[in-house]
């Protein structure tokens, strides 16, 4: 396991982290689990943990990769628990599997009253991408003002990099119900050279989306600096014909975006669907929109919550559709449920596995009563 000299001052004596005698600066959390069943796909589990202010921190933050009996087998902490690490995953560069990942600060675990939207990257922040002997070869940034957002980073067969960046852009919010001088949080979708790091694809949500189909209202900027995080981009992939798979959280909805000119295509969900949803199709707060066929897309259905005080519209799952193109009807082909029940405020994916089977990652869930 990698070996960094931090966070370790509190951590010795705790039951809940690790401790090594050879290597006394490594305190990883500890992870239980709770059913471990035959029939499992091979393969190791990664996961970034990190905490949000004045949260208790259990262990270390940054990126940890163990085993399926929830042993580490590698570690790599952060200077500070104040910086994170998120999308931490291996994907192929140049014919070579990598270790990639976001590093930065996410509002909200730094101080009590953030400057930026709950989740958004502070200024600085990166991405990096790691080779087979654990060095950074690469860290790149976002471009045109963006900071490199938390939530999406691929490298396309291409040998390019496609990416998610937020910016806060100055505006009259008041024709939408929030400040006269205000501002909104701009997302765009940017895709760069990896090795000479120049801008190949620029799309910004505000150029394109109106902010008026958000469901989060513009008076809660004032509880965010004045910023109205009306979109919340949160996934994005590289469809068929030269099309982009979009989520925005903000939006309860997944756009397919035509690459060359920038225009919408379709809209899934949302206040502008262009979709009928079919029975138990509906989904809010949504996360991690990926293809599984032509005309079938998985996603993390959180169903939860428009702030932290609010109470959730359904339980979280994972959720699979199946669309009919030609009816412009979408309908449920499989859902994933958690047992017992997780309510669950924000992230969350649904990955399929190499044996067929599903890996859902139930997000931040909290502890609702329902």
């Amino acid at each position: 396991m990698d070996n960094f000299n931090s966070q370790s001052s509190t951590n010795h004596s705790n039951p809940q982290v690790w401790n090594f005698v050879s290597a006394p600066n490594l305190h990883p959390m500890k992870v239980t689990i709770n059913v471990d069943k035959p029939g499992t796909a091979p393969g190791l589990l990664f996961v970034a943990p990190y905490t949000v202010y004045e949260a208790a921190m259990i262990g270390q933050t940054g990126a940890l990769i163990m085993d399926q009996t929830g042993n580490p087998v590698w570690f790599r902490p952060l200077a500070s628990r104040y910086i994170q690490n998120t999308d931490f995953r291996v994907q192929m560069y140049c014919g070579n599997p990598v270790l990639t990942m976001w590093q930065g600060t996410i509002s909200g675990t730094q101080t009590a009253t953030p400057n930026l939207p709950a989740g958004d990257p502070e200024p600085g922040a990166y991405f990096q991408i790691i080779n087979q002997h654990y060095k950074v070869i690469k860290k790149l940034f976002a471009k045109k003002g963006f900071t490199a957002d938390v939530h999406e980073f691929t490298i396309t067969e291409r040998n390019t990099a496609l990416f998610t960046a937020v910016k806060q852009v100055p505006a009259d919010l008041s024709k939408y119900g929030g400040p006269v001088r205000g501002y909104f949080d701009d997302y765009s979708i940017q895709e760069v050279d990896i090795e000479t790091g120049e801008l190949l694809f620029f799309w910004s949500a505000l150029e394109h989306i109106n902010p008026a189909d958000s469901v989060v209202p513009a008076s809660s900027a004032t509880s965010s600096n004045n910023i109205w995080d009306c979109y919340h981009v949160n996934s994005v992939e590289e469809g068929p014909n030269n099309t982009l798979l979009v989520s925005m959280r903000n939006m309860w909805a997944i756009y397919n975006i035509d690459k060359k000119t920038g225009k919408v295509i379709w809209q899934l969900g949302g206040k502008q669907s262009d979709f009928k949803l079919g029975p138990n199709a509906a989904f809010s707060w949504q996360h991690d929109a990926r293809y599984r066929s032509e005309n079938r897309i998985s996603l993390f259905d959180d169903a939860c919550c428009a702030s932290s005080t609010s109470p959730p519209e359904g339980q979280a799952r994972g959720l699979i559709l199946h669309l009919d193109y030609k009816h412009k009807v979408a309908n449920v082909d499989r859902t994933y449920y958690h047992d017992p029940a997780l309510y669950v405020p924000s992230q969350g994916n649904a990955q399929k596995l190499s044996n067929g089977n599903q890996l859902i990652g139930w997000g931040r869930a909290l502890p609702f009563r329902v």
